[in-house]
């Protein structure tokens, strides 16, 4: 799939620089695509666009397909007449850290008062609105029914709702449809913003030549209006509590594992549906994306099965997954797939056997490469053209962070083994390690910003297997990167990695 060389960054659209503690879609994401043209670079990859759910985490939401508020740019809004300035909150952050419930709190404020006026302005007749309502209602409308309901349950899971909710009573959903329409229409109105907002930055990113990577969580989380409203696609118990829960068995990461929490699907009942609540979710997500990155792919092959109280991952066992009948299905949905498999973590023959049957590309991480073993698949001289270099993910620790952290004997070890391998003493990690994935053989290599940057360990997005403080790390302002511009164009140049060769 990936067939030319070229290089990207990988930033979430919240570590964007932005006024109100969260970067937004507006001028700033713009900004970015820019920097990315005169860079040379081809690729933006973010992270999923879904509503962050417990601990701010974008992988654990309440929809599958419902996005962010707090990604909204009021300025546009502004723009269109729907807001006034000072609707526009002027707090200002100078933290490197996000204040996410803060900026939404605000933003929530202000797009109430977009609404009202969209409503005066009796603007739900309009035809771009009424086709996206339209467009969307398979899952908006359970969406915005499902958020109205637990804001009247001051937030409680749906687990915890009546009986006649939880388990959606026809004559009692009516009743909260009629009673609660401005709640629901307020809901779908924020999810209509954001999706215009999105298309017209994606076709922004277009027009510049850059394509976006998404991400697909493959799991959801319990409490969200996806498995409310379709308890018969995951595998629940006759009162609709998890059997079992998501995670993976100790590794790198985790020496107890990682348990997530989140609900297995009833593979069989999908497949009787010919996976159609899947590709609606691909389809949507292809609407806002150029490629998919498949976060968990092995779970498509085999997943961990944690008894639901556990304490631990420990005690998890393998199930076979729906493996080639699902992505067989999805082939004749939507023909070519632009997918890339996140294939770290336990990965067995048979998870890369799936993998290559649909010509997926892989991930290689190069902070996973320097163990001293030559056969470490993440060394460079072991990558493929068809796969996606990266010196590290949103998992990672920064390369400088990596470095630092490590002991002075392991630190002896990984120097001693890139120095045999590159030929020449390692001065600065990052810049080294930024030049190996610039020259992998992988058609596509993806950057961390915060590598670009060469930032420590407190700018990391997420470390895996805790709960707090991840997810929030911000940019101030983009002079930083706009002084490393040239540099990686000269790089991308030398590696024939150019994407955009006429600058400017």
């Amino acid at each position: 799939m990936l067939l030319n060389r070229q290089f990207g960054l990988l930033l979430h659209p919240t570590s964007l620089p932005g006024p109100l503690g969260v970067g937004d879609i507006g001028d700033s994401a713009r900004v970015f695509i820019q920097i990315l043209k005169e860079m040379g670079a081809g690729v933006w990859q973010i992270l999923p666009l879904n509503i962050p759910g417990y601990g701010f985490s974008p992988y654990s939401s309440d929809s599958a397909f419902a996005c962010n508020p707090a990604l909204i740019d009021l300025e546009d809004l502004k723009k269109k007449g729907l807001i006034d300035a000072s609707d526009i909150p002027s707090t200002s952050f100078t933290l490197c850290k996000t204040d996410y419930g803060k900026t939404l709190a605000m933003k929530l404020m202000a797009l109430r008062k977009a609404f009202n006026r969209f409503r005066n302005l009796n603007l739900f007749n309009d035809r771009h609105y009424s086709e996206f309502i339209s467009e969307h209602a398979f899952w908006l409308n359970d969406f915005a029914l499902f958020s109205t309901i637990k804001e009247s349950q001051n937030g409680a899971s749906w687990l915890d709702w009546p009986n006649e909710l939880k388990h959606r009573q026809p004559d009692t959903l009516q009743r909260i449809q009629d009673m609660n329409s401005d709640s629901i229409n307020f809901h779908k109105f924020i999810q209509y913003v954001f999706f215009t907002q999105w298309q017209q930055l994606k076709q922004f990113a277009s027009d510049n030549n850059i394509l976006i990577i998404g991400d697909l969580p493959i799991f959801v989380s319990y409490d969200s209006a996806d498995v409310w409203a379709n308890p018969h696609l995951f595998d629940l118990d006759a009162d609709k509590n998890p059997k079992s829960i998501a995670g993976v068995p100790p590794d790198y990461f985790s020496s107890t594992g990682q348990k997530w929490g989140n609900p297995h699907y009833n593979w069989d009942n999908n497949r009787q549906t010919d996976y159609r609540w899947w590709k609606q979710r691909v389809r949507v997500l292809l609407s806002l994306v150029d490629i998919i990155r498949i976060d968990h792919f092995r779970g498509f092959e085999a997943f961990w099965v944690i008894p639901a109280h556990a304490p631990t991952a420990e005690t998890g066992i393998w199930k076979q997954g729906p493996g080639e009948s699902f992505f067989s299905e999805l082939k004749k949905t939507f023909g070519l797939l632009p997918i890339i498999a996140e294939n770290l973590g336990v990965i067995t023959s048979e998870v890369e056997a799936l993998r290559h049957a649909f010509g997926f590309p892989g991930m290689r991480v190069l902070q996973f490469a320097f163990d001293d073993q030559p056969s470490n698949t993440n060394l460079f001289f072991h990558h493929h053209p068809n796969d996606v270099v990266y010196t590290g993910t949103h998992d990672n620790n920064t390369i400088l962070g990596w470095w630092q952290d490590m002991s002075n004997t392991q630190r002896c070890t990984v120097q001693k083994q890139m120095e045999t391998l590159l030929g020449h003493s390692v001065t600065n990690i990052v810049t080294d390690m930024i030049r190996i994935a610039m020259g992998s053989v992988c058609n596509l290599a993806v950057i961390p910003l915060q590598d670009i940057l060469q930032l420590p360990a407190s700018a990391r997005m997420n470390k895996p297997g805790t709960t707090d403080g991840n997810w929030l790390w911000q940019m101030t302002d983009f002079h930083s990167l706009q002084t490393q511009s040239s540099r990686l164009r000269s790089l991308a140049l030398a590696f024939d990695r150019l994407a955009n060769p006429v600058s400017g």
